[in-house]
């Protein structure tokens, strides 16, 4: 009889920097090349594999793209965005309703939460892809269940508008 186990994820992976924007990355040893989310170079892996990390497994390449991220962050900006404060950024609307229609009590925290978030996201990198969504949800403590359909919302109210190579961008008309 066969036994049926969980077999962990052991392919290697290169985690690297974009040549062009230092945006974070990652992709597998045996790929010629990787074109950036964020600015969509295409980057040769022989050629970033020098300034690269091999990590094995999917799960461990994604923990130190954030990782990696993070630090950029702090030596870039001298600060890193956990420490900033909401102070720190300013709504560019003329209008605060617009960032205000929603029902309950609970989902108008996790709409203006998520609001600041893209503002954040916005002022840093002005296209960005979907993880950093999701991480700067998780930053402003957003539940999994909900960032999808924050994200429906804001397409549908036309502030969240997606890019060509599948990058987001805020719109603040």
């Amino acid at each position: 009889m066969e036994e049926i186990a969980w077999k962990s994820d052991e392919t290697p992976y290169l985690v690297f920097s974009c040549k062009k924007c230092n945006q974070y990355t990652y992709a597998k040893t045996t790929r010629k090349s990787k074109k950036c989310a964020r600015c969509s170079h295409l980057n040769i892996i022989e050629e970033v594999k020098v300034n690269g990390e091999v990590v094995n497994g999917i799960s461990i390449a994604v923990e130190v793209v954030k990782l990696r991220q993070n630090q950029f962050a702090i030596e870039e900006l001298g600060t890193s965005p956990e420490f900033r404060t909401v102070d720190d950024f300013k709504i560019t609307t003329t209008s605060q309703k617009e960032f205000s229609i929603i029902k309950d009590d609970k989902d108008e925290d996790y709409y203006s939460k998520f609001s600041l978030g893209l503002q954040e996201l916005h002022g840093l990198y002005k296209k960005f892809p979907i993880y950093m969504i999701e991480l700067i949800a998780e930053k402003y403590s957003i539940p999994e269940s909900e960032i999808k359909l924050l994200i429906k919302t804001f397409q549908k109210e036309r502030k969240l508008i997606k890019t060509n190579g599948n990058l987001y961008k805020l719109n603040l008309n």
